[in-house]
Formats: C-alpha cells, sequence, structure tokens
C-alpha cells in the first residue's frame, strides 16, 4: 500500500475528512476546485484530503495549502490493476471501491473525523464501504447520466465511454442513496438529480460552484478595452470533441469576414476549413492567453447539458467577450445581452455579424459585466459560512429571517412588522438596479438573483413580497423560478404580524406559478 504525506495539519481541531480525485487539487490540471474552498474551511477545521494515488505536488499547489490541511495518497493492493476491465469506464472505481486495503487505509486516516466529504461520484461508496454509519457528504461536480448520454450520441468521441449510460445511472443512483447530503454544482443539476433518482428534497443540502481559485486570481485585474481588430478575430477553445463538427466549418466558411482561431485537441477534427480558419491544436498556456487576449470575441458553444463550462472563465479574465449559446453558460447565472450575445443554430452567423458592428465601448461593456459577474458569484467566501453552519456538530435552532422584495412604501411597511416582532430584516431586493448597493430603511438593497441565491443557501431565510397589489402576481411568479413556494411570505397593508402574512399564503397556489 502506498501512502505518502506531503504536509501537516494540526491535530486539535475538529477533523473532517475529503476524498477527491487528483485533479481536484492540482493546480497543474487548471481546476484545483478543492483547494481555496477546503483552504478557507482549514480555519476552523483540520482537513484531511485523501486522494486514491499519488499526487506530485509542487510549488504552485503549496501556495493554495493551509497548515491544518493534510495531503495523503492511498492505494489498491497490487494487483488490481490486472483486474481492470477496459471495456467498463466505471470497473477502475468499482476496483477501488470495493478494495479491502483502500478500506483499511481510508480507515485508519479517517477514523476520527466527524464525517466523510466526497468531491466526486467516484468515491462515495468506497466512503460508505469503509464507514456504514458515518456521516457522508456527496458534493457533486458533474452529472454523470446526463454526460454519458451526450457521449453515447457522440459515440466516435471516446469508445470507452459509449453505451455506458445505464451503467451510469446505476452507478450514479448508489453513490447518490448511500450519502447522506448531497452539495449539487447548481441549482439546476439539483433538480435534474432530484428527478434522475427520486432524492428526498432534504437530502439536497445546497449548492456549491467550482471555479473558486479562478474568481480569486481574477480579483488581481479587471479586463481592459479592447482596440478593434482590422479583421474580426474569434477564438474557440475545445479540449475534446466539437459538437456537429461539419455545421461549425460550414458557418465559418459563411463568415469570410471573420477570422477564427481553434485551440485544443478538438480543432485536429475540423476537415476541409476555409482560409479564415487557423488551428492551432494543443497550446502553452501562455500562448493560449496571448490567443485570446488578441481575438474581438470567444466562442462558447458547446452540447453538453451537465456541469459548468470553466473555458467561460478563460474568456473573461482575459477581457474577451463571449458569444455562447445558453448551454455554454449554464450554470454561471449570465443574462443574454448584458453577460454574453446569444448565439443558437439558428442565429449563429447573425449574431457573430451583429457582434463585428458593435463599438469598442459596447464591446467591453458586456465583457466588464461578465468578469463582475463571476468574481462576485464565484467568490469561495460566500459558500463557507453555510457550510460551516451545515458542518456544526449541534447547529443551534435558529429563528427565521427575512428578505423583503419591494424597496418602497410596502417594503417599509413589512420592515416595520419585523422590526415590531424583534426579527431579523437582512436586506431588501428590488427590480430596479438603479437602487442596487444603496440603502433603504437602514438596510442594503440588492437585485433579485443575490438575494434568491442566499435563500436558498440556507434553510432559515425567507423572503417577504411587499409590493403594490397590481405587481404582486407578477413578483411572486418572479420569485418561485428561484426559491421554493415554501420560502415566501406576502405581506398585506394591515398584517400586524409574520403569522398573520402565511395565514394568507396558499402554498400550493404559489407553486403552480413555477413555470
Amino acid at each position: 500500500m502506498d501512502k505518502k504525506v506531503i504536509y501537516g495539519a494540526g491535530e486539535d481541531m475538529r477533523k473532517i475528512t475529503v476524498i477527491c480525485m487528483s485533479g481536484s487539487i492540482d493546480t497543474k490540471c487548471g481546476n484545483a476546485e478543492c483547494l481555496k474552498f477546503y483552504s478557507a474551511l482549514a480555519e476552523k477545521y483540520s482537513i484531511r484530503l485523501i486522494v486514491p494515488r499519488i499526487v506530485d505536488f509542487g510549488d504552485d499547489n503549496a501556495k493554495f495549502l493551509h497548515p491544518n490541511i493534510t495531503v495523503k495518497s492511498i492505494a489498491t493492493a497490487d494487483d488490481a490493476i490486472k483486474k481492470i476491465d477496459q471495456n467498463n469506464f466505471f470497473s477502475q472505481f468499482e476496483l477501488i471501491n470495493d478494495d479491502k486495503l483502500c478500506q483499511e487505509a481510508l480507515y485508519n486516516e479517517a477514523k476520527d473525523s466527524e464525517f466523510i466529504i466526497c468531491e466526486s461520484i467516484y468515491h462515495v461508496m468506497l466512503a460508505r464501504n469503509t464507514f456504514p454509519d458515518k456521516k457522508i457528504i456527496y458534493r457533486s461536480i458533474d452529472l454523470e447520466y446526463d454526460k454519458f448520454i451526450w457521449f453515447n450520441k457522440y459515440t466516435d468521441y471516446n469508445q470507452i465511454k459509449k453505451d455506458q449510460s445505464e451503467y451510469a445511472f446505476a452507478f450514479e443512483k448508489a453513490a447518490c442513496d448511500a450519502a447522506d447530503y448531497i452539495f449539487a454544482l447548481t441549482s439546476a443539476d439539483a433538480e435534474r438529480m432530484q428527478e434522475l433518482y427520486a432524492l428526498p428534497k432534504e437530502k439536497l443540502s445546497g449548492v456549491i460552484p467550482i471555479c473558486f481559485d479562478k474568481a480569486e486570481i481574477l480579483r488581481d485585474y479587471a479586463p481592459r478595452r479592447k482596440e478593434k481588430n482590422a479583421v474580426t478575430k474569434g477564438v474557440f477553445l475545445s479540449a475534446t470533441r466539437i459538437s456537429d463538427a461539419e455545421k461549425m466549418v460550414e458557418h465559418m466558411k459563411n463568415l469570410s469576414e471573420v477570422e477564427f482561431h481553434i485551440i485544443g485537441a478538438g480543432g485536429y477534427e475540423l476537415r476541409d476549413c476555409s482560409s479564415n480558419v487557423i488551428i492551432h491544436g494543443r497550446v502553452s498556456e501562455e500562448e493560449k492567453n496571448r490567443i485570446i487576449k488578441e481575438c474581438d470575441f470567444a466562442l462558447n458553444i458547446t452540447p453538453m447539458t451537465f456541469g459548468m463550462n470553466v473555458k467561460m472563465i478563460d474568456y473573461v479574465s482575459l477581457g474577451t467577450p463571449v458569444i455562447s449559446n445558453e448551454l455554454g453558460v449554464r450554470g454561471f447565472n449570465a443574462v443574454a445581452g448584458k453577460h454574453y450575445i446569444l448565439a443558437d443554430d439558428d442565429n449563429f452567423e447573425e449574431a457573430i455579424r451583429d457582434f463585428c458592428v458593435l463599438d469598442e465601448d459596447e464591446r467591453y461593456a458586456i465583457a466588464l459585466n461578465a468578469f463582475d459577474l463571476i468574481c462576485n458569484e464565484y467568490d469561495y467566501k460566500k459558500y463557507i459560512n453555510s457550510f460551516d453552519e451545515f458542518c456544526s456538530d449541534s447547529p443551534e435552532e435558529k429563528e427565521d429571517s427575512y428578505y423583503i422584495f419591494g424597496a418602497g412604501l410596502c417594503g417599509e411597511w413589512a420592515s416595520q412588522v419585523l422590526n415590531g416582532e424583534g426579527i431579523e430584516c437582512l436586506g431588501f431586493a428590488d427590480n430596479n438596479p438603479s437602487k442596487y448597493g444603496t440603502a433603504y430603511c437602514g438596510k442594503t438593497v440588492y437585485s433579485p438573483a443575490e438575494v434568491f441565491e442566499d435563500i436558498n443557501n440556507s434553510d432559515n431565510k425567507k423572503l417577504i413580497i411587499a409590493v403594490g397589489i397590481s405587481y404582486m402576481s407578477d413578483i411572486v411568479k418572479q420569485a418561485v423560478q428561484h426559491i421554493d413556494a415554501e420560502k415566501i411570505v406576502l405581506f398585506e397593508k394591515y398584517a400586524l404580524s409574520i403569522e398573520d402574512m402565511r395565514r394568507k399564503v396558499d402554498i400550493e397556489k404559489i407553486r403552480r406559478m413555477k413555470v
């Protein structure tokens, strides 16, 4: 058995064990989604990161790790590799999950941990097989079943993964059933998982996105205004297969006035491209960044229906406006026309031509809006308090606190009711952007998206809708698309207490307004 201590950790703190894939903590992979999040949690906890194989840590990783984090690798029996079924993608993980040496090593490392966090689907069963009675948390970073459906559609992409969607479904369902709690990557993923696997609502405990490290790095600089190139240049990153490559080639041929730069292995399968298409293939990180900086726009077209497309951050961090379909920006809460230019199969060429005539200020506004969105949305600090609360050994019974939708007269009356009952008012939401960041009744006014997200990340935060009767229906419909109907309370002028408001709420009627 192979075991290697990389860094030491404090021994007197409460202990958490995290089982993760090597890419989650190796910055050379460009992901490292564990590092910032768990380094912040390590202020209060002693954290062991368990990796199923040895990881080569260098200085790039060391600066992300905290003194209270220990990293260790565990390994199967030496002959396990001979038992891997080369025609079954999941075989290697099943061997790890059932391997007695791995279970013994995990037990020795994690027996004093309060609970186990599994950073991927692949090791949930290893944790459950080792600890039948310990609390297991599954932090999902992808929907495996939907991913394998995609592999089935594009069967020439990866032979070992084709025709395995049924196996992926069974494997993922077993992991979801074995976990006590699940944190999804996006709210859409949470809904999809609940639908696919008939999960009880209480098992889906919240949303934790990825990209924390890159979002933190972005804060060091903001995108600069770009001068328009004499010939409009577009860039497309594709590490894997390009969906519908023939159609892509035809689009680029029709857009002869645009110069396209294709980076990554996916470009190698584009055939018979016109002279305005430049295939770079695999390049260094420095060369990739140079090309993206020089281009006027970036394409984020993707057929995938799962996870988050982190290429969005590569583009945005370098100040390059993004042209994308809705799937390409999935998980980013991006708004078409503000954070990106919408392009789908029906208007692909038209959208690019429309972008070409935008002036520098219009292009810069889109890039800057997307930059601000990602810096704010994916700052790991936003998720620390709620996760820390979840991790608490014996969380206190917390009273409900409320946001008020409507920074107007009705909102003021609602805040007076809260003050009269000694209930915390968290702030206001409003659809008027000019009010964002200002104070109303001594509380901050936020955008609805910020308020909805905060409510979704807590069991005790709710929303009072306090607007004129003519606006009430529209605002209720807006809110219920993003938060549970049970968290919505309607204010009426003569309500004297929260209980008065609750009695007048028809939860089922509100729930039916969700489209």
